[in-house]
């Protein structure tokens, strides 16, 4: 970590792996639109959880960061693998997708059925061409482990849940009582788990151009 202080003026600085290295591994359908810049994004976050695994390991730091690091790395581990996995299920046809395009609501006037208030909404849809529908990454997470698109282990697929639902406290305001906070919920045991599936899934052969390879991705099995 020192190398990276400017008054050290260090030459050999420490530098991250190549984004081309970490490019030329990273197997994705490339007929889907979008695929060119999602390999660089994942690439781009790969440095980025390289650079908070040399901060935990080299730093000093107070409780609080060390925890809040730890949110970064789970937060960006789980944008890689919900890209990976939109890429494979758009690649395999199992996106969702609708004929339906919704046209117009009409909403009724306020009416009052057995002393309770209510109201009416009708909502018109019209037959299109078929188009891709969102899918939140709950819903990828289930249709590839209910296809069985993935040769991991089952019993990774509780551990995706549990980091998923870590990743959705991004939203700060999320709070069920007084210790439902980063600081609680966040530690070296989730950050942990974030590294060890990333390494998983990104060793996978459907994911991987060079599986029998995998020591690129080891820094996320870091202990």
């Amino acid at each position: 970590m020192k190398s990276l202080i400017m008054e050290n003026r260090c030459k050999e600085r420490w530098y991250p792996t190549a984004i081309d290295r970490y490019r030329t591994y990273i197997k994705l359908d490339m007929t889907i639109d979008g695929s060119e810049q999602l390999r660089n994004n994942i690439a781009y976050n790969l440095q980025y959880l390289e650079y908070i695994q040399k901060q935990q390991n080299e730093l000093n730091l107070s409780s609080v960061i060390y925890v809040m690091l730890c949110k970064s790395y789970i937060i960006s581990g789980m944008g890689i693998i919900e890209g990976l996995f939109s890429n494979l299920l758009k690649s395999k046809g199992l996106w969702n997708s609708t004929v339906w395009e919704s046209k117009r609501r009409i909403k009724s006037n306020e009416s009052v059925i057995d002393g309770k208030k209510i109201k009416i909404e009708t909502e018109i849809f019209e037959k299109v061409d078929a188009y891709e529908m969102r899918m939140d990454l709950d819903s990828m997470i289930k249709k590839i482990e209910s296809k069985k698109l993935l040769s991991i282990e089952h019993k990774n697929f509780p551990i995706i849940k549990k980091l998923r639902g870590l990743r959705n406290r991004v939203h700060l305001q999320q709070a069920n009582n007084r210790f439902d906070t980063d600081y609680h919920n966040f530690s070296y045991e989730e950050k942990n788990e974030m590294g060890e599936i990333l390494y998983t899934i990104l060793t996978d052969e459907i994911f991987c151009t060079m599986p029998q390879y995998p020591e690129i991705f080891e820094f996320l099995k870091n202990k």
